[in-house]
């Protein structure tokens, strides 16, 4: 009977343990539950990170690309003010040249109407140089326009550039 009392006691003692085992392992259940919920959470979380990096370095890679689209058209721009500026003293130098041949064909045009103003043969050649002198007047003419043409486009360049620079700087 001190067996049976003592066997019950042993039975006793182990289901209180298996009780205690049982709550015990509802309860690692209960925080392996939690646990996982926090991992996807974590995981969830994560996830919505990893998205938001790849938006904005999307983002990122579209203005640097407009960046370089922009550059690469400030180049350009520079480069056709370079030529434009490189024509511009090229019509300089031909209308400085014309210039001096008008110049030159009025210091002719006064001494042949000086020095054969009564010779009845100068006429013709003052009309000549008459004719010469009116068509160098619109060859002038012409350069002039063509000058102020590449003026005003090398303003216009110039003020392009300066937005560039200046969307440039903003970025």
């Amino acid at each position: 009977m001190l067996e049976a009392k003592s066997n019950i006691k042993r039975q006793e003692d182990l289901i209180n343990q298996l009780k205690g085992v049982e709550a015990q392992s509802i309860l690692y259940k209960q925080e392996v539950n939690s646990l996982h919920d926090e991992i996807e959470r974590l995981n969830s979380q994560h996830r919505y990170s990893l998205e938001m990096a790849d938006q904005q370095k999307h983002s990122l890679n579209h203005k640097i690309q407009e960046l370089m689209d922009q550059l690469h058209a400030k180049s350009e721009l520079e480069n056709r003010q370079v030529y434009l500026q490189g024509e511009m003293d090229r019509l300089n130098s031909l209308l400085k040249q014309k210039m001096n041949e008008i110049e030159d064909w009025r210091a002719k045009y006064q001494h042949l109407e000086f020095s054969h103003g009564e010779l009845q043969g100068t006429t013709a050649e003052i009309q000549r140089l008459n004719e010469q002198l009116r068509h160098q007047g619109f060859e002038m003419e012409s350069y002039r326009t063509k000058l102020q043409e590449a003026n005003d486009a090398i303003s216009r360049l110039q003020l392009q550039n300066k937005n560039l620079n200046a969307e440039i700087e903003e970025f």
